[in-house]
């Protein structure tokens, strides 16, 4: 279960978790929930110290890409990843959207800052 869900009589439009903590086992925790439920946006809130480079903090982004490239050509061609880091006061936001069928590796994955 989700820390919030939305759902019509297609299935889950929206679905998202949400880790307050730096932790990277925390954060781990919630994004594995994630994944496991079949939504159209997946959204991942989650607390962790901004980097200068416009990016996921490097050991998120690795075990995001992980998960991501180990779940294969399972991801819907509809869905979506957002990634909202916040940092204080401060926000960033990211996105991955699966484009193709076959399977990903962690170095194919490309994960954008949204300005």
């Amino acid at each position: 279960m989700t820390d919030f869900a939305l759902f019509d009589g297609r299935g889950y439009r929206i679905a998202c978790e949400s880790q307050w903590g730096e932790s990277l086992e925390s954060i781990d925790w919630a994004f594995d929930k994630l994944r496991s439920v079949k939504a159209e946006i997946k959204l991942l809130i989650f607390e962790r110290k901004h980097e200068a480079e416009p990016r996921l903090p490097e050991d998120v982004e690795k075990m995001v890409k992980g998960y991501l490239a180990e779940s294969g050509n399972h991801h819907a061609e509809h869905e979506f990843y957002l990634f909202l880091q916040f940092s204080g006061s401060h926000a960033k936001l990211f996105i991955w959207e699966p484009k193709m069928l076959d399977g990903y590796t962690a170095e194919s994955i490309q994960i954008e800052l949204i300005p």
